[in-house]
C-alpha cells in the first residue's frame, strides 16, 4: 500500500478545514455562475457593511435561471478600501470579472438601503448561529477568531 497521507491524518487542521469549505464555496459559485451565463443577463445587488474594523460589500445576483425561475444567490463577500462610490464600483467591477460575468448583460442595479440586501445579510446571521450550535469546532472557531480581533 502506497498512499500520501499518513494513516493518522484526521483533516481536522483548520488549514485542512478551510481547504475543504473553500472546495465546497468554489464548487456552489461555480453552479451559479454557469446557470447565469446560460440567462445571459443579470441584475447585481449590493450592500455594504462595517464589521468591527472591516469595510465589506456583499454582492448578489439576480437572473432566470434554466427552469423560468427568478433566482436570487450570494455571490461574494468583499473586503471595501473604504465607502465612496468609486471603491464600491471598483469592488463590483472585480467581483463581476473574478466571476468572468463582466461578459454578460448587467440589466439592473440595486444598492444602499434596498430592503432585499438586509435580508439576505439576516439569513447568512441565521445559518451562522445554526451552524455554530450544530457543530461546536465552528462554534470555538467564531469564538477564537472573536477573541482574536477585540
Amino acid at each position: 500500500k502506497d498512499h500520501s497521507t499518513p494513516s493518522h491524518s484526521t483533516y481536522l487542521s483548520p488549514g485542512s478545514q478551510n481547504e475543504m469549505i473553500k472546495c465546497c464555496a468554489d464548487e456552489v459559485t461555480a453552479g451559479i455562475i454557469n446557470e447565469m451565463k446560460r440567462s445571459n443577463m443579470f441584475a447585481v445587488m449590493a450592500d455594504e457593511a462595517r464589521d468591527g474594523r472591516v469595510e465589506q460589500l456583499a454582492v448578489c445576483v439576480r437572473y432566470v435561471g434554466s427552469d423560468d425561475t427568478v433566482k436570487e444567490r450570494f455571490l461574494q463577500l468583499s473586503n471595501l478600501e473604504s465607502f465612496d462610490a468609486v471603491s464600491i464600483a471598483d469592488t463590483i467591477e472585480n467581483v463581476l470579472e473574478s466571476n468572468g460575468l463582466q461578459e454578460l448583460k448587467c440589466v439592473a442595479q440595486a444598492y444602499d438601503g434596498a430592503a432585499v440586501m438586509r435580508v439576505y445579510a439576516h439569513e447568512l446571521n441565521l445559518v451562522l448561529c445554526h451552524t455554530c450550535k450544530a457543530v461546536s469546532d465552528t462554534s470555538d472557531f467564531f469564538n477564537t477568531l472573536e477573541r482574536l480581533y477585540s
